[in-house]
Parts: C-alpha cells; sequence; structure tokens
C-alpha cells in the first residue's frame, strides 16, 4: 500500500490453519461499501492451504496486505497487525468468521461524528445448528448516554453483568492503542479478558451501534473451547489473575475503575476454581498455589475476600452436589 494512502480503517486478520473458512472471511470485509480501508492478514504460521488463499486474494485486491511469521499463537498475531495498521480505526476479524454486509461504513461514520476512541459494536452468534444469538450491550442504552468514558462504560455492562471482552465487539482509535501501547499478552488464550479492560480504561470517549457487525462462529468442534485441555485453560486464566491483580491490587477504591476490577477478577477466579475442583488434583494444587500467592502478595482485601468467598461457595456447591448423588 502506497504511504501516501491513509485509510480509515484498519481491519487486521490473524490467520491460523483457517483455509475452510478464510474465503467467506475475507469476501466479507471486501464486498464492504463506502470504507477506506487496509486488510493486514497475519499468517501465524499457517500448514494448511491458508497461504495459498490469502495470496490468491492479495493478487485481487490492492488493499490487502500480509505477513507471514512463525507460529507465535493469536496475541503474537495480533500485536504484528497492530504494529503495521495504519487506519485512523482497527478492527480485529478472527479468520472463521466474518463482518455482516454494509455495517462497516456505518460504524465509521458514528465513529467519526462523535469522534470517540470506541465504539462498541453488536455481535451476531452463528451455532453450527444453524440458530443464530447475539452478544451487544442493553438495548436504547445508547440513546439516552450517547458518549461515555471507558471507565463509566466499564462500570456499566458490570451493572448489568453484560461485559463482552471479545476484542471484535470494539472498533478502537489506532492512535489510543498505540500510544499507549496496548499490546495482547503473548501465549495467552483469553487474551480478551486481559486487554479488553485495559483498552477502555485509556479510552476517554466510548459510544455505541445500533446495528450488527460481527460474525461469530461457534464451532462445537476445533475452537478453543472445545479442544483445548482444561488444563491449559487454567494455566492461562491464573496468568490473567495474576496480571491483573498485581496491576490493580493499589486500587483506591476511590478510584472509578475499582468496582469493575473487583466483579471481573472474581469472575475469572471463579472460572479457575470451576476448573480445577473439577479436574486432576495437579490442576487443583496450581489454583491452591495461585490463591496462597495472591494471598500473601496482595493487600487488596476486598479482592482477596472476593476470591475466597467464591472458592468456598464452589466448594459448598460441588458438596452439595455430592449429598444428592449418595
Amino acid at each position: 500500500m502506497s504511504k501516501n494512502h491513509h485509510p480509515d480503517l484498519s481491519v487486521i486478520v490473524p490467520v491460523y490453519n483457517t483455509g475452510a473458512f478464510l474465503g467467506t472471511c475475507l469476501n466479507s470485509i471486501l464486498s464492504q461499501e463506502g470504507v477506506n480501508m487496509e486488510i493486514i492478514i497475519v499468517n501465524d504460521g499457517s500448514t494448511d492451504d491458508s497461504a495459498g488463499i490469502i495470496k490468491q486474494y492479495q493478487h485481487k485486491d490492492k488493499r490487502i496486505r500480509s505477513i507471514y511469521q512463525i507460529n507465535q499463537g493469536l496475541s503474537v498475531a495480533r500485536n504484528t497487525g497492530l504494529e503495521l495498521a495504519g487506519g485512523d480505526y482497527v478492527l480485529f476479524v478472527d479468520s472463521d468468521d466474518w463482518i455482516l454486509p454494509d455495517s462497516l461504513g456505518y460504524y465509521l461514520r458514528l465513529a467519526r461524528k462523535s469522534d470517540v476512541d470506541v465504539v462498541v459494536g453488536k455481535v451476531n452468534i452463528f451455532y453450527d445448528n444453524g440458530t443464530v444469538g447475539f452478544w451487544s450491550y442493553i438495548e436504547n442504552l445508547h440513546n439516552e448516554q450517547p458518549v461515555m468514558s471507558g471507565v463509566e462504560y466499564l462500570n456499566m455492562v458490570v451493572q448489568y453483568r453484560q461485559f463482552a471482552p471479545m476484542v471484535y465487539t470494539y472498533i478502537c482509535r489506532c492512535s489510543m492503542l498505540q500510544q499507549a501501547n496496548l499490546l495482547f499478552e503473548p501465549g495467552l488464550i483469553h487474551e480478551d479478558e486481559l486487554w479488553t479492560p485495559h483498552m477502555l480504561l485509556h479510552a476517554k470517549s466510548v459510544t455505541f451501534g445500533a446495528i450488527p457487525h460481527y460474525a461469530y462462529r461457534r464451532r462445537t468442534t476445533g475452537s478453543i473451547t472445545s479442544s483445548t485441555k482444561q488444563s491449559v485453560r487454567l494455566s492461562s486464566l491464573i496468568r490473567i489473575i495474576r496480571i491483573m491483580t498485581e496491576t490493580y491490587c493499589s486500587m483506591a477504591p476511590s478510584s472509578p475503575a475499582y468496582p469493575f476490577f473487583i466483579m471481573d477478577i472474581r469472575a475469572i477466579y471463579r472460572t479457575c476454581a470451576q476448573i480445577a475442583l473439577r479436574n486432576t488434583d495437579s490442576e487443583r494444587m496450581a489454583f491452591e498455589e495461585m490463591s496462597s500467592t495472591l494471598n500473601s502478595r496482595i493487600v487488596n482485601d476486598d479482592i482477596i475476600n472476593a476470591m475466597w468467598h467464591e472458592y468456598g461457595t464452589i466448594i459448598q456447591s460441588q458438596k452439595v452436589e455430592s449429598d444428592e448423588v449418595v
């Protein structure tokens, strides 16, 4: 792409062995009308036919830039794309998903009209059995508060239990991400759980779209949630808790972001406890070691109390289930 061409939107598409879905994904992006964009495809060491498909599309459309790297995982692939992004705004798209028709132009116009750092979109979920669900914020809320800060948004979604950490939910101002060095933590699964709150803390202004823009393909086979060992999930979530608590344990209760992080850490901790207590002894030991370490390092009593409350609740629920079986 010419250095003189300044795109309005950089669409970053990490690719790893998704040749079966990649054409649908790229067609959905390229067919968007009224959008001055660049598409940055990061081939993260694919071993299927993804490389050939990328090459074909790059020959057909000059808006596509591609880079190949040795397989390093989704976080590093997203970071590579972000480092190359030259658009005013950035959208991350997973290569087995797709963008809904005539949506990106709408969201870019909304972002520019409101002059915001982040636009929150709506996500449709397409299941293998043909049914369609959705992830979105509370309907019509944007009519009451068209623009708010990222911290206000975080606390609002906690209040209504509608926090969506998935990065493709958000269209972000590129300069905000790059100036704050908002990169993804390498080697994590569920890396969005860590990145998205950090991103929103830096967002001075957030607004909401009214139409769905993203189609998430919920696969029952071959997806991270279905194929990843629970021990790997647990290890990743424990790392997320460690990083979050080390970053925010000194946060004063008077901080506007304090309520969100108490609730978010508590929710992730509960997931860790559920995995650990229902699997192997080694996983349970890893979880309890993490809990003890946090208990000795964190001086924030609210976080510690919230964690141990969740742990005790799950143990009690397992005891009740066990008694019922007997």
